[in-house]
């Protein structure tokens, strides 16, 4: 009770609440910015990062922009404020329609952590072929040393009914096979097409894809299984439109799926790697994954990047 009655005493109210420091990304597909600010709501002056994201239009709004709409005196235009181009039968214009139908999310990590920061500030990418041995003497403590409350109070608190209870599609409680689906921050719960849920497992043995073996495998297919169910039965989107797959090198010390649309098309680099594979590899080699050579992107500034260069190893330039 004393958790809940401190977050909300600190709940944001708008971005006024945080002072700007600067941009951080810019996502030139989608125009999204990551900005870092300064928050002072913790009694003391603290790092946010501001995630400001456009929403994608419901494809049932768009008849209401135009003459003819069957939804009549409910018409909303969207008015040209500017003529960026025109040339011939080309036109470029700013628009400006009712915000109801393309509202603004923000996402907000606050307090942020100097690893929250560096995961989201831009920096040239190594790629590192990762050996057992590798892993054995640089990657393994580096994943230990994130398997913490710390970094994962938020994943616990979803798994054990504190937080986001709302939010749950499907729970299973047990400690060793349990886990639980959530559609993710990144989906806005409208757009079908751009669907992506998360699926959290209960049990914090199996930290990374290098912990996972033969025994697994019935415990990976139903939590692929469940997270299909759930995508058709709550949403209509069928198991042959879903992508499933982990991340290696995981964002988070726990294991988790990645749900998506194929329509999104998230799923890039070697970081992606489809459960279906994962479980095709275990069933030819129960090992597979204690022995196999993986390879991983990893941030010039990374913490096993610089334990790595420290002892001699040289990434070419």
């Amino acid at each position: 009770m004393a958790e809940e009655s401190q977050a909300k005493e600190i709940m944001p109210q708008s971005l006024a609440d945080f002072k700007f420091e600067k941009i951080l990304n810019i996502i030139p597909e989608t125009q999204n910015m990551i900005v870092l600010a300064t928050g002072n709501m913790t009694g003391k002056p603290e790092p946010a990062l501001v995630f400001l994201l456009k929403a994608q239009f419901e494809e049932s709004n768009i008849p209401i922009f135009f003459a003819g709409s069957e939804e009549g005196d409910k018409i909303l235009p969207v008015e040209f404020l500017q003529n960026l181009q025109h040339n011939d039968k080309f036109y470029n214009f700013i628009g400006k329609c009712d915000p109801r139908l393309n509202p603004l999310f923000v996402k907000l990590i606050y307090p942020a952590t100097p690893k929250d920061i560096e995961k989201y500030t831009p920096t040239k990418t190594l790629v590192l072929r990762e050996t057992p041995e590798i892993y054995s003497k640089y990657v393994k403590s580096y994943i230990e040393s994130r398997a913490v409350e710390k970094e994962l109070k938020w994943v616990w608190n979803i798994l054990d009914g504190i937080s986001e209870k709302e939010r749950v599609i499907y729970h299973d409680d047990d400690p060793e096979t349990g886990f639980t689906i959530v559609p993710d921050t990144k989906w806005d719960e409208r757009n079908m097409k751009y669907l992506y849920f998360t699926v959290l497992a209960k049990t914090r043995k199996i930290k990374s894809l290098r912990d996972i073996n033969g025994s697994h495998i019935e415990f990976l297919k139903r939590m692929k299984e469940e997270a299909m169910k759930a995508a058709k039965a709550k949403y209509g989107v069928p198991s042959a439109q879903l992508l499933c797959y982990v991340h290696y090198l995981p964002s988070f010390m726990q294991l988790h799926y990645h749900v998506i649309n194929i329509e999104r098309g998230d799923m890039r680099g070697p970081r992606c790697i489809l459960v279906d594979d994962i479980i095709d590899n275990l069933q030819r080699d129960p090992e597979y994954y204690q022995k196999s050579n993986l390879t991983i992107p990893l941030s010039e500034t990374h913490e096993i990047v610089s334990a790595m260069k420290a002892d001699g190893f040289v990434f070419e330039e």
